[in-house]
């Protein structure tokens, strides 16, 4: 079942978007061990749901709208909201490539290889993004941060560093892995709830 009425989608987009900022103010968060400023959060989900159910477009508005909401209620604004805007939009930009393109990219899902290339391609892309992101923040813009991430990682896993480059490197290595974490915490819910949604549409209109 494909939901084609475009204002309704975009209205529910805006919904989700709601849903996911209130995610972000509740405390739901927890910290990546190894770098405790990387937080895991079920913000995401909200807006993977509407990007999977509603369409490539009204996912990419739940987005933007999620992005604009976290400029007035988030933390470390401007900064904070442009960095989770832009872990979620290459993820879903991975996923909507995974998809082969397609407008409901839950299609995709239709089979296993297609569904794990998806995943795949989506944490591919927000690595690679969040990678040089992070790398802007860290290196260029607030070096302090350098310092705080070196400091958690020879705490929890015991590893000393030659030179702050050297640092930097396992910083971003670590950091992908919470990204790829991230994705699956992001993807595999939000896949259930859609799947468990769409199933009941379907049963709803199949009653009328």
């Amino acid at each position: 079942m494909v939901l084609r009425n475009h204002t309704f989608k975009v209205s529910c987009a805006a919904g989700f978007a709601s849903l996911a900022a209130i995610l972000t103010i509740l405390p739901l968060s927890f910290p990546f061990p190894i770098i405790t400023y990387l937080k895991f959060d079920l913000a995401e989900i909200p807006v993977v749901i509407a990007f999977l159910m509603l369409g490539t477009w009204p996912g990419m508005v739940s987005a933007i709208t999620l992005w604009i909401l976290l400029n007035f209620f988030g933390s470390w604004t401007p900064i904070g909201p442009a960095m989770k805007f832009t872990a979620i939009i290459s993820t879903l930009i991975g996923l909507w490539i995974g998809s082969g393109f397609k407008n409901a990219p839950i299609e995709g899902f239709k089979t296993w290889s297609r569904g794990i290339l998806m995943i795949i391609l989506g944490a591919i892309a927000r690595i690679i993004v969040m990678s040089l992101f992070n790398y802007i923040i860290i290196w260029i813009m607030f070096p302090f941060f350098l310092d705080i991430a070196a400091k958690t990682i020879t705490l929890t896993v015991g590893l000393t560093f030659k030179s702050s480059f050297d640092a930097l490197i396992w910083i971003l290595i670590f950091t992908a892995v919470f990204n790829a974490l991230h994705t699956l915490l992001s993807v595999l819910p939000s896949l259930t709830i859609v799947k468990a949604l769409l199933k009941h549409l379907k049963y709803e209109v199949s009653l009328s």
